[in-house]
């Protein structure tokens, strides 16, 4: 069965008004690489996921999904 990966990482960070510059430099990631988990060009590793989560105070599976995806 086929997968989607799927970020909501954008949706968190804008509803917190926090920029992608000052959130980066939090997590202590670049600026790319959260543009990239944002639009889930890539995955996060587990500890950059964890620090997003705690930051939000949300879970791993709240901002990084995958979806089934019917044939």
């Amino acid at each position: 069965m086929p997968l989607r990966y799927i970020s909501r990482l954008n949706f968190y960070r804008c509803s917190d008004g926090i920029s992608q510059r000052k959130l980066s430099q939090t997590l202590g990631i670049s600026r790319q690489a959260l543009s990239s988990l944002e639009s889930a060009k890539t995955k996060p590793t587990l500890l950059v996921a964890h620090k997003i989560a705690a930051y939000f105070a949300v879970t791993i599976e709240d901002v990084f999904t995958f979806k089934d995806l019917k044939l």
